[in-house]
């Protein structure tokens, strides 16, 4: 069985699940399959009603008593609804709509439920506005995965440049001579062995 987890963070994930031992507990009908729309019906203030679109499944999974199943007529798409419901509307519409005294744990009846107002538009239009939404969140996937990649390379350049730095090998050569031509500049080795042999005397101390 799901758990509330499963659909909390945007996309659905089948490993937040729990196993159920009791035979008697199956029911074909909560059977989670592809492209169904799962809605969470208890969870914090921020996740109660988070939703998602089931992409891809690969174990047998049912629904529990916190996740929902959505069925859509023919003239609302899905994922016209799934983005409205994850807007700054929609989550005001949900979070209205809660109850529960408790800031940990809200819940979203179904009577609750089916009072959530959408806007609907004509089933083209609902092409267009998914098409045009879902362009423009490609390019934050894009920039999202541009910036990662750069900070893993400049992660990677930092450890570099430690590395040359304690290798003597981060200055050119005029650089290394200028140091080198500075009154009180020692090699590395002959300041580590000073140190060395004033600790030992300083032990003996």
């Amino acid at each position: 069985m799901v758990k509330v987890s499963s659909v909390s963070w945007g996309e659905f994930n089948e490993n937040e699940s729990k196993t159920c031992f009791n035979e008697g507990a199956f029911n074909a009908d909560y059977i989670i399959r592809g492209n169904d729309f799962l809605f969470s019906r208890a969870n914090t203030i921020e996740l109660v009603g988070a939703c998602v679109i089931v992409k891809s499944i690969s174990k047998r999974l049912m629904l529990s008593d916190k996740i929902l199943k959505i069925d859509f007529s023919q003239n609302n798409m899905k994922f016209y609804s799934l983005y409205y419901l994850r807007s700054f509307f929609g989550r005001r519409e949900i979070e209205s709509l809660a109850t529960g005294n408790q800031e940990s744990m809200r819940n979203i009846g179904q009577d609750r439920i089916k009072q959530i107002r959408i806007p609907i538009c004509s089933l083209p239009e609902q092409q267009v506005i998914v098409q045009e939404i879902e362009t423009r969140l490609s390019v934050c996937d894009k920039i999202e995965q541009d910036i990662k990649e750069n900070l893993e390379k400049a992660e990677a350049l930092r450890q570099s440049i430690l590395k040359k730095a304690f290798e003597g090998k981060l200055l050119n050569e005029r650089e290394l001579e200028e140091v080198r031509g500075a009154e009180d500049w020692e090699p590395a080795e002959v300041l580590l062995e000073r140190i060395r042999v004033e600790r030992a005397e300083n032990g003996k101390k």
